[in-house]
């Protein structure tokens, strides 16, 4: 009786709260916010100085304010972006008076960069909000994608949970790095692409909403390519993600249409509403969203690239890692004050943008891929330490007892981990949980064959799709009709929450670089190689 009673309290209070559904969701999102506001933007001004590979980053972006070509190993859009937000800044990127970086070829360079943390309008602050401001977009995203993938918003706290509160997605929150916008698109690509197989089969053409949702799919993941090429496991991952739902509604159309004649009539009306079609249409179906995607993909993919070589048209950094006749079509700009006939200038417009498009992306892969600093580094790792950060940790920076050091929060990482064992254990029981498995290796194993360094942030992509996992087989739990699972379900959902905080403020020190105890510091090494 007493077990009867808990499980009617129980159920009348799931129906209550059914009812104010958008109300939750609302005030989950709001306290989203509010919390990861206050862990991306806390003491952002600090350090005021170059921090890891902003060195490079915050280079780039005075780059385009002065418009010389320059050249990097990942694609354009986050620094394009960051350097929008510095043209709105009082900065002035294109102070060009310095005479050791000119030649007689004009400008190659500058060290404007340096001034984004000296000066007194402290434009470094700026361009951190901007990617804080990201950081923060992602954990929103991050509950979207959990409750298109999850049920129960308990799961989706957890997966928020893990994001908001890990280490080293926060630390790269709040540099001038780009990490931040990959990890914001990669979430928003697998939310977009588990709301794509929700929708229903169109007997018709598409109408527009299924058609908005198939194009933020490909927005997503161009968007996500365009900023670090190891979303390509991302990638993967949609598209297969994508075939497996066709492939189900093919089977689903072949055993409705399979049905023996005198279940036909009954069966007719029961399927009416359901997404289960003559079989050409779920093929037609198939490749419109399949074209609609892939073409998307390749028009952002094109037009970031587009927009970078067009708005660097001057001799740089670039120029001499660029085939000659790439280099004829780059102009070369005069010192302020000169005029540009006191400098022998050619410029050949023989090389179209397509042929433009190859030598650039060409010329960023095999840097990408090539040798020297990428080959060796100090702190570079392994994927396989990477699922229990049993590897080197890269240190940001280092003054005195402060320290910044690219840790992972380890609790969320270990749960993840488990996670995976779990998820490989129940593959062959439910569908998402699979494919979750299927996307985490996809991220991570193709590490096998990058020989040039790497570091546990190259880990992101299987960590996101790990972090949904976990949220998944929690979900699983809460699915159960007994309500001892559901109670269950909820209470390690709250042991995991109040867990990964703990962990995250035990080894905030080194995500913002304050001083440490030299008691406690022995005791943050938990492993050998950090």
């Amino acid at each position: 009786r007493d077990r009867s009673t808990w499980g009617d309290h129980f159920g009348t209070l799931q129906s209550m709260l059914s009812r104010f559904s958008w109300v939750i969701d609302l005030a989950i999102v709001s306290a989203v916010v509010a919390v990861a506001v206050q862990t991306r933007f806390k003491d952002i001004e600090n350090p005021r100085n170059i921090v890891f590979d902003e060195t490079h980053f915050a280079k780039f972006v005075t780059w385009y304010g002065s418009q010389h070509y320059f050249v990097d190993i990942h694609p354009p859009l986050a620094k394009l972006i960051l350097a929008a937000v510095l043209s709105h800044t009082p900065f002035n990127a294109g102070n060009e008076t310095n005479p050791r970086w000119w030649t007689t070829e004009g400008f190659i360079g500058n060290k404007d960069f340096e001034l984004l943390y000296t000066n007194d309008e402290m434009a470094y602050i700026p361009l951190r909000q901007a990617v804080a401001f990201v950081g923060v977009l992602s954990c929103v995203a991050m509950y979207f994608t959990a409750r298109c993938v999850c049920s129960s918003r308990w799961a989706a706290v957890v997966a928020v949970t893990l994001v908001t509160f890990d280490n080293l997605v926060v630390l790269q929150s709040r540099l001038i790095l780009t990490d931040a916008f990959l990890v914001l698109f990669v979430i928003l690509s697998i939310g977009f692409s588990f709301l794509c197989t929700q929708l229903p089969t169109s007997s018709g053409f598409p109408p527009r909403r299924t058609i908005l949702i198939w194009a933020f799919t490909g927005i997503c993941l161009g968007c996500a390519l365009s900023v670090k090429l190891t979303a390509l496991g991302t990638f993967a991952f949609v598209g297969i993600h994508q075939a497996v739902d066709v492939i189900s509604r093919i089977i689903a159309t072949w055993k409705s249409s399979n049905v023996p004649s005198n279940a036909k009539q009954a069966k007719k009306q029961q399927n009416r509403s359901s997404d289960s079609w003559p079989l050409f249409l779920v093929v037609r179906d198939a490749v419109y969203r399949a074209t609609v995607i892939l073409v998307v993909v390749g028009v952002v993919w094109i037009i970031v690239w587009i927009v970078h070589i067009n708005w660097l048209p001057f001799r740089g950094q670039g120029t001499d890692f660029m085939a000659p006749v790439f280099q004829q079509t780059l102009q070369v700009k005069p010192p302020i004050g000169q005029k540009m006939h006191s400098y022998q200038v050619q410029r050949f417009y023989s090389l179209g943008i397509v042929d433009k498009l190859e030598h650039v992306i060409q010329t960023s892969w095999n840097i990408n891929q090539g040798g020297g600093a990428l080959m060796e580094h100090p702190a570079k790792s392994r994927w396989w330490q990477w699922p229990l950060q049993d590897c080197k940790l890269v240190e940001f920076y280092s003054s005195g007892r402060s320290r910044i050091r690219g840790v992972g929060n380890p609790v969320g990482w270990y749960i993840v981990a488990a996670s995976v064992v779990i998820g490989v254990l129940l593959s062959l029981r439910d569908r998402t949980i699979a494919l979750l498995v299927l996307g985490y290796l996809l991220n991570l194993l193709p590490f096998h064959f990058i020989h040039r360094a790497t570091w546990n942030y190259h880990y992101m992509g299987s960590l996101l799709i790990g972090m949904l996992l976990t949220a998944k087989c929690i979900d699983l739990l809460l699915a159960r009709q007994r309500t001892i699972f559901q109670i269950a379900g909820i209470g390690l959902s709250i042991v995991l929450v109040a867990a990964v905080i703990a962990s995250f403020q035990y080894f905030s020190p080194w995500t913002y670089g304050h001083p440490v105890d030299r008691e406690q510091l022995p005791r943050m090494f938990w492993s050998k190689l950090w």
